[in-house]
């Protein structure tokens, strides 16, 4: 008997390899829960973690004075805005509903964003799990007694003094 009652998060980053023309796709994390809003709510909070990560607040606590810079609007226009789609996905609850109508009917999620440094794809899917109707009986458990053993006892060492 085969349900679908598992659901597998993969947020994945693509982009150039020290600005070669070379991409690599590094998986940033998995999931992996039987129960869909905590495993879409999971998703959006690691979109907000990212996105604040990529583009954090000039004033964080963390950061030394005059430290980040904002980056023109020209860039953001021309190649996309990755942390500002992110937010803008994680923060609508109306998105967010409609993530868990989607993998309630069976249906895959994917968001990918884009911009100058790469692309990022935030997926969830449903995933078959294999449920035993019955479990298998255990294993026959024999218990032998010691005399019944076939092989001896073991014998007392003595310890056998060393030539000088």
């Amino acid at each position: 008997m085969t349900r679908t009652s598992n659901y597998l998060a993969e947020i994945a980053a693509e982009g150039a390899v020290y600005g070669r023309e070379e991409w690599v796709r590094v998986v940033l994390a998995t999931r992996e829960s039987p129960y869909v809003r905590p495993i879409a709510r999971w998703l959006s909070d690691q979109a907000l973690r990212i996105a604040t990560r990529l583009d954090p607040q000039p004033r964080m606590h963390w950061c030394p004075l005059n430290a980040l810079r904002p980056v023109p609007d020209v860039v953001s226009d021309r190649t996309g805005d990755v942390p500002a789609r992110l937010r803008e996905w994680a923060e609508s609850r109306s998105e967010q509903r409609a993530v868990v109508e989607l993998l309630k009917r069976g249906d895959p999620f994917a968001l990918t964003a884009s911009d100058h440094t790469g692309v990022y794809t935030f997926a969830l899917r449903p995933a078959p799990v294999t449920v035993a109707a019955t479990p298998p009986p255990p294993p026959p458990v024999h218990v032998l007694d010691r005399w019944q053993r076939s092989d001896p006892p073991l014998k007392r060492q003595v310890p056998v003094p060393l030539p000088h």
